[in-house]
C-alpha cells in the first residue's frame, strides 16, 4: 500500500484511496535540511537534524504504517549519518520503520559507504545506487554524480553486502541524480 509524506516538522500519511500497485509497500522519508527539496521536513538540533523531535514524529507515524501494513524508509540524504540512522530505528523499534540508503551520500557526512550499508542493514528496506566522483576543492572536497561504477564506491564489496546482510532490501538505479 502507497504512503505519502509531505510537511515540516511532522508527517502527514495519508491512505491511498486506490488499490495499491503492485510491490509497492514502501515510502522513503528525509529528516533533514536541503537546498534541493522544498517537501523535505524541517529538524533541525541533533547530529545530521535527527532529533527527539524527528524520533517522535517518526513514531507517531508507525503506527498508521504498521496498519496499512507499509514500511517507512528514512533516507539518508546528504546529512545523516549511520548513527543518526541507527538510533532512529531503535528509538521507534519496528519492522515498519527502516532505512532507505542512497548508496553514495555516506561520502557526504565523511563515512565510507560499505562501512556506513554494515551498519544500517539490519534496518536496510530499500536502496538507491548511485556513484560519486570526489573532487578536490580548497574547502576540502565536492560530491560529482556519475554513471555507476566511475565514481568512488566500491559497487562489489557493497552488492556483496547486500546479498549477505540485507538480502530483502530492494535495489533501483537513482536515474534523477542529475547534478
Amino acid at each position: 500500500r502507497l504512503v505519502s509524506w509531505r510537511g515540516r516538522g511532522r508527517f502527514r500519511l495519508r491512505r491511498w484511496r486506490h488499490p495499491a500497485p503492485r510491490g509497492a509497500p514502501r515510502c522513503a522519508w528525509s529528516p533533514g535540511v536541503h537546498d534541493d527539496h522544498a517537501d523535505v521536513v524541517d529538524a533541525t538540533g541533533g547530529v545530521g537534524g535527527i532529533d527527539e523531535r524527528v524520533g517522535g514524529a517518526l513514531e507517531r507515524a508507525e503506527s498508521l504504517a504498521r496498519e496499512l501494513d507499509v514500511a517507512i524508509a528514512v533516507e539518508n540524504h546528504q546529512d545523516a549519518t549511520s548513527a543518526d540512522l541507527v538510533w532512529l530505528c531503535e528509538r521507534v523499534g519496528s519492522s515498519h520503520v527502516g532505512v532507505n540508503l542512497d548508496a553514495g551520500n555516506p561520502l557526504a557526512v565523511g563515512e565510507c559507504p560499505i562501512e556506513f550499508a554494515s551498519r544500517i542493514a539490519p534496518y536496510l528496506k530499500n536502496v538507491h545506487l548511485k556513484d560519486y566522483l570526489m573532487v578536490p576543492t580548497s574547502a576540502g572536497y565536492r560530491l560529482v554524480r556519475c554513471a555507476l561504477g566511475d565514481g568512488v564506491v566500491d559497487w562489489r564489496a557493497l552488492l556483496d553486502m547486500f546479498r549477505s546482510n540485507a538480502p530483502k532490501a530492494t535495489l533501483n538505479i537513482e536515474l534523477g541524480a542529475m547534478h
